[in-house]
């Protein structure tokens, strides 16, 4: 069983969650903010939404970094904060505030990871644009023919022309 025995290092463990619940509550509206941005294409948003989440993310390291450090005095580890089946004596609020702190950080991820993939999407289309434009070749592209196997397309005119 896990125990911690000071009542001070139980609250600051406490306020520490709290706080860095609310350091990722931050960083996802940075994450939504990007989000819209990416959707409008709006760049200069884009830049100042990169530098804003660069600063929150060294605040919820450093943040995080007090955190272990308030733990290991009570011989725990952020895991045991978040496990929901050990038994803890841990202060209900303190294990609430850790399955909140669990599902903003998941949010989060989820957020970041769906505006990496439409960046990744984007950066795709920009690139087969500017090859289009450019004349650069195209790699061969798989398509599949009536007979349900692959085919390579016929390589297509690699300039748009001659003014």
């Amino acid at each position: 069983m896990i125990q911690t025995d000071n009542i001070q290092n139980k609250q600051q463990l406490t306020s520490l969650v709290a706080e860095l619940i609310h350091l990722f509550e931050r960083f996802y509206i940075s994450l939504q903010t990007e989000s819209v941005a990416l959707k409008k294409n709006n760049s200069e948003q884009l830049i100042l939404t990169s530098a804003t989440k660069q600063e929150q993310l060294e605040e919820i390291a450093t943040m995080t970094a007090a955190l272990e450090l308030s733990l290991k005095a009570s011989k725990l580890t952020l895991s045991n904060l978040f496990e929901l089946n050990t038994p803890t004596t841990l202060p209900k609020s303190l294990q609430e505030a850790g399955q909140k702190l669990v599902a903003i950080s998941d949010q989060c991820q989820d957020l970041n990871q769906a505006n990496g993939m439409t960046i990744q999407i984007l950066s795709n289309i920009n690139n087969h644009a500017l090859n289009l434009i450019s004349g650069k070749a195209q790699p061969n592209i798989q398509l599949y023919g009536s007979s349900g196997t692959t085919t390579t397309a016929l390589k297509a005119k690699t300039s748009l022309g001659k003014a």
